[in-house]
């Protein structure tokens, strides 16, 4: 059962990392602004608003991982950095450390641990 757990823990963290690694190689950076802030069943949901090259304004709530940061740096009006898909502007991130690198990595380290301790015991 851990290698099963380890191995879907591994490739979601692989996943996350290729996907990071595709939106970083291809996308774009710009700034948006957060524009609500609002918790639902205790997690915050952030909405950003930004513009594209193309002068086209997109809105999106990046969910998952950024979400869960509570940070001061998630407040109504301020400014984040953005990285997009041109080709697909809701394809956006709010460009963070934690979030395009250090979660991916994590799963995929903790998914090897589950995996080693399946082969072990």
């Amino acid at each position: 059962m851990a290698i099963l757990f380890g191995i879907l823990l591994a490739g979601f963290g692989l996943f996350m990392l290729w996907r990071s690694l595709q939106l970083r190689r291809k996308g774009l950076f710009t700034i948006g602004t957060v524009t609500r802030v609002e918790w639902r069943r205790r997690v915050p949901v952030v909405t950003v608003r930004f513009m594209t090259t193309r002068n086209k304004t997109i809105i999106f709530s990046p969910g998952g991982w950024t979400s869960l940061n509570t940070s001061p740096f998630y407040q109504v009006g301020n400014p984040v950095p953005v990285l997009y898909d041109p080709n697909n502007p809701h394809d956006a991130v709010i460009y963070t450390f934690d979030f395009m690198w250090i979660l991916p990595l994590a799963l995929v380290g903790i998914g090897c641990f589950f995996i080693y301790q399946g082969f072990v015991h």
